[in-house]
């Protein structure tokens, strides 16, 4: 891949991309393993419930942003050096956000 980049760029600024987008790959995983232990910790808690399906409620339609919309837009936006990919993640989940779920405010905290 970095030929063709080499075709335009010079050898620093094809290293310096992909090491940039290397780290991009590896916080946007981050960003989705913390996501996915905010849900896990919900379902165990009974914040959220698997039993009336999967992806119906607001913590679990979050958890599907994150990992389907921010963290591949972000690492699509990075692989093609695009200036925007920063903006994605700032709806990013976080630790101990709190979500609507079953018509109750939930607080939900990871635990580690």
């Amino acid at each position: 891949m970095q030929k063709v980049c080499l075709s335009c760029h010079s050898q620093t600024w094809v290293e310096g991309h992909f090491e940039r987008f290397e780290n991009t790959i590896q916080k946007t995983n981050e960003m989705t393993l913390a996501a996915t232990n905010v849900l896990l910790s919900a379902w165990k808690k009974g914040a959220a419930s698997q039993k009336d399906g999967l992806f119906n409620e607001a913590i679990e339609k979050q958890w599907v942003e994150q990992w389907l919309f921010y963290a591949n837009s972000t690492r699509f936006s990075s692989a093609m050096a695009g200036a925007d990919y920063g903006v994605f993640a700032k709806r990013a989940m976080g630790h101990g956000e709190k979500h609507a779920g079953n018509g109750r405010l939930a607080q939900v905290q990871i635990e580690g």
